[in-house]
């Protein structure tokens, strides 16, 4: 009978699921994305404007908000401005080519970043495991949503104004960024 309570009890807590460290699982998938070579977001504010940007690491940016486009490659950045382009030469404009700023701030921060596991949620039609955020650089909570396999796929930031929501996709995916003049 000790025999096959031992065995019971091993079973057991063989199958409950291990405790995992939210924060460290937060952080993770942000660093995964720092480093990936590529990936696409998809942004909607709480004003309900929308922006749409590419990454390709290192050095390349191509963003859409509205009428706007620009295009970062390297130092040299590319404005689309009432219908043609423009070129400017742009110290700095490299570090923009990291992850989006949001991003950034929480990959910079990321000793400050605190997360509550909240537990798998059905986003998108995808179930998607979720955290509440806290630190990287910003004073208010994020719901941080992260797949199965820990990468990074949705963050919804609330503040004053309302929710931000940024989408990623094709992360690692091909994604070719070129100047346009």
């Amino acid at each position: 009978m000790t025999r096959w309570l031992a065995t019971l009890a091993l079973i057991v807590v063989s199958a409950a699921p291990a405790l995992a460290d939210a924060t460290a699982d937060v952080k993770n998938a942000f660093l995964t994305l720092a480093r990936a070579s590529s990936y696409h977001i998809a942004a909607t504010t709480a004003g309900g404007q929308t922006m749409s940007g590419d990454f390709v690491n290192p050095g390349k940016m191509h963003i859409t908000a509205g009428p706007m486009e620009m295009i970062v490659i390297d130092t040299e950045t590319f404005v689309k401005m009432q219908g043609a382009w423009h070129q400017f030469a742009f110290p700095g404009a490299d570090r923009m080519t990291g992850p989006f700023a949001h991003i950034q701030s929480y990959v910079k921060a990321h000793e400050n970043l605190a997360a509550i596991d909240l537990g798998p949620k059905v986003v998108d039609g995808t179930t998607l495991h979720a955290y509440s955020v806290r630190g990287g650089g910003t004073d208010h909570a994020a719901t941080v949503y992260v797949d199965s396999s820990g990468n990074l796929v949705r963050i919804d930031s609330a503040d004053s104004a309302g929710t931000t929501v940024i989408r990623f996709s094709n992360v690692n995916g091909p994604i070719t960024i070129v100047a346009p003049i």
